[in-house]
């Protein structure tokens, strides 16, 4: 006697089982990516040190005899009695205050002429009364100069007659003062001597750091040592990623 297999058929209420989709394996960063990417970062800082030192001590190669770094020079005039600078904010945080730096104010006239640097409160007194042209923005490459006149009718009298000033300088020919830079706000005035109007000049200004030859060497020592550790990452990536 021979047995049959009987099937049952499905239920069509039920549906036919379906198998469920398995979700994707999760993605792995290839070995060897972040070695790279780190490795990177630690070169493009390694750069800019090694930029930095460099073009420090490229800029040191145009001193001049007195170990300033000058600009050129370049002509200012107003018909106004005097050229004011704005005020130069110099925190005690400043990393030039101190002995660090050395300012330098260059002047030369067809007249004698002045040139002095004061505390900013104590130059704003002195000019409050008479015309004068207030500097806010000097760009030195390309020269360019942003200013406006103060208007004022009082007369200016000799400025270097004031006592307030910490450097100053008067006289025929190229006069200049040099200021070792210190924490405060302080401005820069150029007169004619006498404190008559129409001050035309011809100026240079600079600025001396002693440790900057130092400060240059070693950017440039820092950023070979960090150069070293980047590029090995860089080098372990790439050998991972290609193995």
């Amino acid at each position: 006697m021979k047995t049959q297999l009987i099937q049952d058929e499905p239920d069509p209420a039920v549906g036919t089982p379906t198998a469920r989709p398995q979700a994707p394996p999760p993605s792995r960063t290839p070995s060897g990516t972040w070695p790279m990417v780190w490795g990177a970062v630690i070169l493009l800082v390694a750069v800019s040190l090694l930029v930095g030192g460099a073009a420090t001590l490229r800029a040191l190669a145009h001193r001049d005899s007195g170990g300033y770094l000058m600009t050129g020079t370049h002509r200012i005039a107003t018909p106004a009695n005097g050229l004011v600078s704005e005020r130069l904010d110099i925190g005690s945080d400043w990393p030039f205050a101190g002995d660090v730096a050395t300012g330098r104010v260059e002047a030369r006239s067809s007249q004698p002429v002045f040139v002095g640097i004061g505390r900013s409160d104590d130059v704003d007194r002195y000019v409050a009364g008479f015309a004068h042209t207030e500097i806010t923005d000097i760009d030195t490459d390309p020269f360019r100069l942003t200013s406006h006149v103060v208007p004022g009718s009082a007369q200016a009298g000799a400025p270097g007659q004031q006592s307030f000033w910490r450097v100053k300088a008067s006289g025929a020919g190229v006069q200049a003062v040099k200021w070792p830079v210190e924490a405060g706000q302080w401005s820069v005035v150029i007169m004619n001597a006498d404190g008559s109007p129409r001050v035309d000049v011809q100026t240079r200004l600079g600025v001396r750091v002693p440790a900057a030859r130092w400060a240059g060497i070693g950017l440039l020592v820092v950023g070979g040592l960090v150069l070293i550790p980047g590029a090995l990452l860089v080098r372990r990536g790439y050998q991972r990623r290609t193995a």
